[in-house]
């Protein structure tokens, strides 16, 4: 079955399949751009397009419905070829005759790309024209090597030679890539072979294509292979783009809209108080956006994108060509501005506003300790980031938590307090938390009850006395939040052998408070303890809570 197609030539409408349009088309732009360089060689084009009507027009005369490439094909012989219709138009008009070019009678030799001879761009086989070749396969397998050799190097030249190198559409511009000299007879001779060409296409489609043998048909496999290695890295490129142009707009939608608590939900939150830096974050990854999306758009349908009937041929226009390129280099000219203007204002806001009582951290991380209940004491030789982010044991999903840790991989210790604070009155207790240290050694906590006159501290290590999820049954974990914060009773086994998988430990401490005041909890590594091989340089800890267990008096 094959596809029709409607034309309309000088007003009447006619029926022609997609093979026999395709034929008529390249016939006729063959013809003008042999005319063209007469004078009157328009009409000369034009009289044969109304020859081509008249003929359509008897075959509609004639009861035929739809014509086809065999009705074209006795149409062209009877009009004849261009060189028959050149020797008319001279021997009844001498001004029909070719007025001389520059490039008529001479062997002038350009670089173009050879579009009847092309598996990817046409670079290679007019690489090959240019140089006298006339079997580009040797040179596409020669390149093909060198780009794997080159570590695929050599392909990014290609895609500048195939944006820079224009391709060879008319007569004309073939037989300059071939180095043939351009006149009337070359000129007949060429117009004719591409028609002779086009048609033997249409007609056998298994003429289309080049291959010759095996080795050509692995280089079709490759070069389609490099092709959809091209557009992935390319949509890849796009895809982080947009994730990037995605997030910083999180970051201009105040906490607690639409965004908050969703996937994006702790860039909302990490977007506060960014007022002076977030828009130029935001214009910066929509330039990146652009920048990479508008190139790959344009290659990806150059090299996939199916190609119009009506169109094909038809050159793009210039105003069009150069609004891509001036939308490009604004983008280009403003992406770099737009980085360097916003690491300096990032950087600004980051020395006046991350900074509390000598001691410095990244923006969002004062106020993740601020929301927490966590007050920063003192924090030495330790990275300025305290808000991290691990496996939760008890589910499949990450947990925030407070992250700890050393500079210069564990050669200086860190020194530190966290305190957290809490109102009590009267009654029972407990301090718990989660913690996972890496290296294996301990950290300290101090437990401050108002009234006592000595605070208590402990040791958080892995030799601490129950400190193992799987040293608690279901009924003792179903009172203690930080253990069993929704796991389900059946789940409670599956959460005891995760948890020992992956080094976390429980920490509980049941005190009692005889009056009201502020009870603290103090999570700290000092300068004594950091002289002891106990200290650790690495840990995390969650869940850190007081709770009221009981309310009798304690006497």
């Amino acid at each position: 079955m094959k596809k029709n197609i409607t034309i309309n030539l000088f007003g009447q409408l006619y029926h022609i399949d997609e093979d026999a349009f395709e034929l008529l088309d390249k016939y006729q732009k063959n013809m003008q751009s042999y005319f063209s360089r007469q004078e009157g060689g328009d009409e000369i084009a034009d009289d044969i397009a109304h020859r081509v009507a008249e003929h359509f027009s008897e075959l509609t005369q004639q009861g035929v419905s739809a014509i086809t490439i065999e009705h074209v094909q006795h149409i062209i012989e009877q009009i004849g070829n261009p060189e028959d219709l050149g020797d008319t138009t001279d021997a009844t008009d001498d001004s029909t005759t070719p007025p001389p070019s520059p490039a008529m009678g001479t062997a002038q030799k350009k670089l173009y790309r050879d579009g009847d001879d092309k598996m990817l761009g046409g670079v290679i086989s007019g690489l090959c024209r240019y140089f006298g070749g006339n079997d580009s396969l040797p040179w596409r397998v020669l390149f093909l090597m060198a780009c794997i050799f080159s570590y695929s190097g050599l392909f990014w030249v290609y895609l500048v030679m195939w944006a820079l190198i224009p391709e060879a559409k008319t007569a004309e511009e073939r037989l300059l890539m071939k180095g043939t000299p351009v006149n009337a007879s070359t000129l007949n001779q060429e117009i004719m072979t591409g028609i002779r060409k086009a048609r033997n296409e249409i007609i056998k489609p298994e003429n289309r294509s080049a291959m010759r043998g095996c080795v050509t048909g692995l280089l079709n496999v490759l070069i389609l292979l490099l092709k959809l290695l091209f557009v992935l890295l390319l949509v890849s490129c796009t895809v982080a783009a947009l994730f990037f142009v995605i997030a910083s707009a999180m970051t201009v939608i105040p906490s607690g809209d639409t965004f908050a608590g969703g996937p994006f939900g702790d860039i909302a939150e990490a977007s506060k108080g960014l007022d002076g830096v977030k828009w130029l974050i935001l214009a910066t990854c929509i330039c990146m956006l652009l920048v990479v999306a508008i190139p790959a758009f344009i290659t990806i349908r150059g090299l996939f994108g199916r190609k119009n009937p009506e169109t094909e041929g038809k050159k793009t226009s210039k105003t069009l060509w150069f609004a891509w390129a001036g939308i490009l280099l604004a983008f280009f000219v403003l992406l770099p501005l737009s980085i360097v203007k916003s690491t300096q204002t990032l950087a600004n806001y980051e020395d006046k506003r991350n900074t509390r009582d000598g001691i410095t951290l990244y923006y969002d991380n004062w106020e993740w300790l601020d929301n927490n209940n966590l007050k920063l004491v003192q924090l030495q030789q330790a990275e300025n980031r305290v808000k991290g982010y691990d496996d939760d044991p008890r589910s499949d999903r990450n947990m925030k938590l407070l992250r700890i840790k050393g500079l210069d991989n564990g050669d200086l210790l860190p020194i530190y307090q966290f305190d957290r604070e809490a109102d009590v009155e009267p009654g029972l207790y407990r301090v718990e938390m989660l913690y996972r240290i890496f290296d294996n050694k301990s950290a300290l906590v101090r437990v401050t009850v108002p009234g006592s006159e000595k605070a208590l501290t402990d040791t958080l290590s892995y030799e601490s006395k129950r400190n193992k999820f799987s040293d608690y049954s279901w009924e003792e974990a179903a009172n203690r939040p930080a253990l069993s914060k929704k796991v389900e009773k059946e789940d409670w086994t599956a959460v005891q052998a995760n948890a020992d998988s992956l080094d976390w430990h429980y920490y509980s401490y049941d005190f009692a408070v005889k009056q009201p005041g502020k009870a603290v909890v103090s999570l700290l590594q000092d300068a004594d303890f950091c002289q002891s091989p106990k200290a650790s340089s690495h840990l995390n800890f969650a869940n850190i809570r007081i709770l009221k267990i009981s309310s009798d008096k304690v006497k």
